[in-house]
Protein backbone atom coordinates (compact mmCIF):
# COMPACT_ATOMS: atom_id res chain seq x y z
CA UNK A 1 0.00 0.00 0.00
CA UNK A 2 3.14 2.32 1.00
CA UNK A 3 4.57 1.43 -2.21
CA UNK A 4 1.34 2.56 -4.36
CA UNK A 5 0.84 5.60 -2.03
CA UNK A 6 4.50 6.67 -2.67
CA UNK A 7 4.24 5.79 -6.70
CA UNK A 8 1.13 8.08 -6.94
CA UNK A 9 2.97 11.08 -5.09
CA UNK A 10 5.59 10.59 -6.91
CA UNK A 11 3.93 10.16 -10.31
CA UNK A 12 3.70 12.86 -13.17
CA UNK A 13 0.67 13.09 -13.75
CA UNK A 14 -0.62 13.70 -10.24
CA UNK A 15 1.80 16.19 -9.66
CA UNK A 16 0.62 17.76 -12.83
CA UNK A 17 -2.87 17.65 -11.51
CA UNK A 18 -1.94 19.05 -7.72
CA UNK A 19 0.42 21.68 -9.65
CA UNK A 20 -2.50 22.87 -11.54
CA UNK A 21 -4.86 22.34 -8.40
CA UNK A 22 -2.75 24.40 -6.40
CA UNK A 23 -2.55 27.21 -9.43
CA UNK A 24 -6.26 27.39 -9.54
CA UNK A 25 -6.95 27.55 -6.00
CA UNK A 26 -4.14 30.51 -5.60
CA UNK A 27 -5.51 32.49 -8.90
CA UNK A 28 -9.08 31.88 -7.52
CA UNK A 29 -8.06 33.09 -4.33
CA UNK A 30 -6.51 36.36 -5.52
CA UNK A 31 -7.77 37.59 -8.71
CA UNK A 32 -11.64 36.82 -8.08
CA UNK A 33 -11.05 39.39 -4.79
CA UNK A 34 -9.59 41.64 -7.56
CA UNK A 35 -11.95 41.55 -9.66
CA UNK A 36 -14.56 41.70 -7.36
CA UNK A 37 -13.11 44.82 -5.91
CA UNK A 38 -12.64 46.61 -9.12
CA UNK A 39 -15.97 45.28 -10.05
CA UNK A 40 -17.39 47.20 -6.94
CA UNK A 41 -15.18 50.70 -7.88
CA UNK A 42 -16.85 50.95 -10.94
CA UNK A 43 -20.27 50.05 -9.98
CA UNK A 44 -19.88 52.61 -6.90
CA UNK A 45 -18.39 55.54 -9.52
CA UNK A 46 -21.50 54.92 -11.83
CA UNK A 47 -23.52 55.52 -8.73
CA UNK A 48 -21.91 58.94 -7.34
CA UNK A 49 -22.03 59.57 -11.17
CA UNK A 50 -25.86 59.11 -11.47
CA UNK A 51 -26.86 60.59 -8.15
CA UNK A 52 -24.43 63.82 -9.02
CA UNK A 53 -27.01 64.00 -12.42
CA UNK A 54 -30.18 62.86 -10.44
CA UNK A 55 -29.23 65.88 -8.08
CA UNK A 56 -28.54 68.11 -10.88
CA UNK A 57 -32.05 67.47 -12.78
CA UNK A 58 -33.66 67.78 -8.96
CA UNK A 59 -32.48 71.24 -8.58
CA UNK A 60 -33.36 72.07 -12.55
CA UNK A 61 -36.85 70.74 -11.89
CA UNK A 62 -37.24 72.70 -9.00
CA UNK A 63 -36.01 75.95 -10.31
CA UNK A 64 -38.55 75.15 -13.16
CA UNK A 65 -41.30 75.36 -11.02
CA UNK A 66 -40.64 78.19 -8.79
CA UNK A 67 -40.42 80.16 -12.44
CA UNK A 68 -43.81 78.91 -13.66
CA UNK A 69 -45.27 79.51 -10.17
CA UNK A 70 -43.90 83.00 -10.36
CA UNK A 71 -44.74 83.42 -14.10
CA UNK A 72 -48.19 82.43 -13.26
CA UNK A 73 -48.69 84.46 -10.71
CA UNK A 74 -47.68 87.60 -12.86
CA UNK A 75 -49.87 86.34 -15.32
CA UNK A 76 -52.99 85.75 -13.31
CA UNK A 77 -52.41 89.65 -11.57
CA UNK A 78 -51.88 90.88 -14.88
CA UNK A 79 -55.18 89.13 -16.51
CA UNK A 80 -56.97 90.23 -13.34
CA UNK A 81 -55.83 93.73 -13.55
CA UNK A 82 -57.18 94.03 -17.48
CA UNK A 83 -60.48 92.35 -16.44
CA UNK A 84 -60.99 94.70 -13.68
CA UNK A 85 -60.79 97.68 -16.64
CA UNK A 86 -62.81 95.44 -19.06
CA UNK A 87 -65.90 94.94 -16.11
CA UNK A 88 -65.74 98.07 -14.48
CA UNK A 89 -66.40 99.92 -17.99
CA UNK A 90 -69.77 97.02 -18.54
CA UNK A 91 -70.97 98.16 -15.22
CA UNK A 92 -70.94 101.79 -16.30
CA UNK A 93 -69.24 102.53 -13.29
CA UNK A 94 -66.73 105.61 -14.23
CA UNK A 95 -65.27 106.04 -11.06
CA UNK A 96 -64.49 102.25 -10.22
CA UNK A 97 -63.45 102.57 -14.20
CA UNK A 98 -60.90 105.71 -12.91
CA UNK A 99 -60.01 103.70 -10.69
CA UNK A 100 -58.76 100.30 -12.48
CA UNK A 101 -57.40 102.35 -15.16
CA UNK A 102 -55.04 103.99 -12.52
CA UNK A 103 -54.26 100.93 -10.99
CA UNK A 104 -53.63 99.39 -14.50
CA UNK A 105 -51.35 101.67 -15.89
CA UNK A 106 -48.05 101.22 -13.43
CA UNK A 107 -49.52 98.05 -12.71
CA UNK A 108 -49.30 96.09 -16.28
CA UNK A 109 -45.71 97.58 -16.57
CA UNK A 110 -44.70 95.81 -13.20
CA UNK A 111 -46.41 92.74 -14.07
CA UNK A 112 -45.12 92.63 -17.91
CA UNK A 113 -41.67 92.87 -16.36
CA UNK A 114 -42.14 89.98 -14.15
CA UNK A 115 -42.97 87.82 -16.70
CA UNK A 116 -40.34 88.85 -18.88
CA UNK A 117 -37.71 88.37 -16.50
CA UNK A 118 -39.12 84.84 -15.33
CA UNK A 119 -38.94 83.99 -19.12
CA UNK A 120 -35.47 85.44 -19.22
CA UNK A 121 -34.56 83.50 -16.34
CA UNK A 122 -35.61 80.03 -18.03
CA UNK A 123 -33.97 80.87 -21.37
CA UNK A 124 -31.23 80.96 -19.18
CA UNK A 125 -31.68 77.94 -17.44
CA UNK A 126 -32.22 75.77 -20.56
CA UNK A 127 -28.79 77.37 -22.10
CA UNK A 128 -27.53 76.55 -19.04
CA UNK A 129 -28.89 72.52 -18.95
CA UNK A 130 -28.16 71.97 -23.11
CA UNK A 131 -24.34 73.77 -22.29
CA UNK A 132 -24.15 70.86 -19.80
CA UNK A 133 -25.17 67.91 -21.66
CA UNK A 134 -23.01 68.96 -24.65
CA UNK A 135 -20.24 69.34 -22.49
CA UNK A 136 -20.45 65.89 -20.61
CA UNK A 137 -21.50 64.52 -23.82
CA UNK A 138 -18.25 65.90 -25.74
CA UNK A 139 -15.84 64.74 -22.75
CA UNK A 140 -17.31 61.74 -22.44
CA UNK A 141 -18.09 61.77 -18.79
CA UNK A 142 -21.51 63.53 -16.65
CA UNK A 143 -19.92 67.74 -16.32
CA UNK A 144 -18.77 68.82 -13.31
CA UNK A 145 -21.93 69.49 -10.91
CA UNK A 146 -22.80 73.16 -10.40
CA UNK A 147 -23.20 74.62 -7.59
CA UNK A 148 -26.97 75.29 -6.86
CA UNK A 149 -26.79 78.38 -5.89
CA UNK A 150 -26.23 79.72 -9.67
CA UNK A 151 -30.00 78.54 -10.32
CA UNK A 152 -31.83 79.73 -7.64
CA UNK A 153 -34.26 82.52 -7.96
Amino acid sequence: MSDTLSELLTSKEFLEKAFLLMIGAALTGLLVPVVKARLDESGARRKTLLEAELARQTALIDSQIKLLNQFSDAAWKFLFTVFRVSYTQAWEDEKAQRAAIDEYDPRSWELLMQMRATISQEQLMQTYQWRTRESARNIGTPAVPYDNEDLRI
